[in-house]
């Protein structure tokens, strides 16, 4: 069984790859591949640009080889076409990632792999409904007036 896969452009999939020294580093990690009947590590907002800058500008650089060695990373791989882990994954696709956090999946991603940090750590749709529902009913009840 596996996870659903988005479609990709050649020029999507060459953007996504992890760098070789990503790779060779953090590709031997068994809880980065995802399972498929576990639970899904957080998505942070540092998700695809571990190794380099960071397109929001809170990072000028990429977190160092033996910090992430040190302090462990946070990146989710899935097994997909055409990779076979002994040539690199790919990072999610942004839709990919966004359908692990309840976010719409026709959602529109102008550059792909820059949209990434803008999908860690969100309040999900759903969670974020049910918060505003729930201040809302507090907001119209009698008790707290």
């Amino acid at each position: 069984m596996s996870v659903p896969s988005f479609a990709r452009s050649p020029a999507e999939v060459a953007d996504l790859v992890w760098s070789q020294e990503f790779h060779e580093n953090f590709a031997v990690l068994p809880d980065l591949i995802l399972q498929i009947n576990a639970q899904c590590p957080t998505l942070l907002h540092s998700l695809g640009h571990l190794d380099r800058s960071c397109p929001c500008w809170c990072r000028q650089s990429g977190l160092s080889m033996a910090r992430l060695s040190r302090d462990g990373i946070s990146a989710v791989a899935l097994r997909c076409d055409g990779f076979d882990g002994s040539d690199g994954f790919p990072h999610r696709h942004p839709q990919e990632a966004g359908f692990f956090g309840t976010l719409p999946p026709g959602f529109c991603y102008p550059k792909i792999r820059e949209s990434l940090p803008l999908i860690g750590q969100p309040a999900a749709p759903l969670q974020a409904h049910w918060m505003l529902t729930h201040l809302a009913s507090i907001a119209d009840s009698d008790e707290h007036a």
